[in-house]
């Protein structure tokens, strides 16, 4: 249903980077399979985006203006600054909330007409992006070494501070570019240790999610086709049983081959002398008719 085609494409998109596309490619597919058109699967798209988006403007909006000695300090910027860059933030989220509020008629950028969502919907759109930021900040921040001085509010900032840059570097995953913002705002915290949190947390965040993510997308792939598949595993089926008795008939023939020249070729004395301190001598002796007999 929605909810995992939603999953499948978040989780896809976040670990191949250019999540707008390559996300967007499994929301297409899935979507298109159920009959929605490609005009709405766009705006899915877009709107999917534009929630990321607002998440991380008042996440870090609200950690820029309330710890804004703390969030300027880490991300190593003026306190003017930081609450300034918050205010704004908050501003252009507060914005939309209030253009969604008050808009009726559908906005037109030139040859494109945009529906906004009800006020109710735009402030869904604001809480469940700051709530999966919040989550996926929550997961790292407990990851984090003891000792490292910093309060959650602070921490969330410089986190989706981080993943915007790994977002917008278009690198898979952010791998690399989130590392390193990570270290650089955080200098107080080792960087062994702090590497190390990292890691732990991208298994949990991204590696696990993907997984899953793909093994449910090449399940429903396989659903779909099943017909297909059915036929490939018939016809895979018939050359199995015409090739596998003759290339055991072949295996079975070199085999013996191997035994008998290794039964009439004299033994490396130094492995028999190993061999000896283990197994009886008549046993060795044996063994090489036994050999060339099989």
């Amino acid at each position: 249903g929605t909810m995992a085609t939603s999953f499948m494409a978040f989780s896809i998109g976040n670990n191949l980077g250019v999540a707008a596309l390559s996300g967007g490619s499994v929301r297409y597919r899935l979507y298109s399979a159920n009959g929605l058109p490609a005009s709405e699967i766009g705006w899915i798209i877009a709107f999917c985006t534009l929630t990321f988006a607002l998440g991380v403007m008042t996440l870090l909006g609200l950690s820029l203006l309330f710890e804004a000695g703390s969030a300027a300090t880490i991300l190593h910027i003026q306190r003017s600054l930081g609450t300034g860059v918050g205010v704004v933030l908050l501003a252009i989220v507060a914005a939309y909330l209030v253009l969604a509020a008050v808009r009726r008629k559908p906005l037109e950028i030139g040859s494109l007409t945009l529906t906004l969502p009800r006020l109710s919907t735009a402030a869904m759109q604001v809480m469940v992006g700051c709530a999966d930021l919040a989550v996926a900040a929550g997961v790292l921040y407990v990851l984090l070494p003891a000792g490292h001085g910093v309060t959650f509010a602070s921490f969330a900032g410089l986190y989706v501070v981080a993943l915007a840059a790994g977002t917008v570097s278009n690198v898979p995953g952010g791998l690399g570019v989130f590392e390193s913002a990570i270290i650089a705002c955080l200098p107080q915290v080792a960087a062994p240790a702090l590497l190390g949190a990292i890691v732990a947390y991208r298994v949990v965040y991204y590696l696990v999610p993907f997984a899953v993510a793909l093994t449910g997308l090449v399940l429903h792939e396989a659903h779909s086709h099943r017909e297909g598949l059915g036929r490939v595993g018939s016809m895979a089926r018939n050359w199995i049983a015409y090739l596998v008795p003759q290339t055991l008939a072949a295996a079975s023939f070199l085999a013996g081959m191997v035994l008998l020249f290794s039964g009439v070729l004299p033994g490396d004395p130094s492995r028999i002398a190993v061999l000896a301190e283990l197994l009886p001598q008549p046993l060795l002796e044996a063994s090489h008719l036994a050999g060339s007999a099989a």
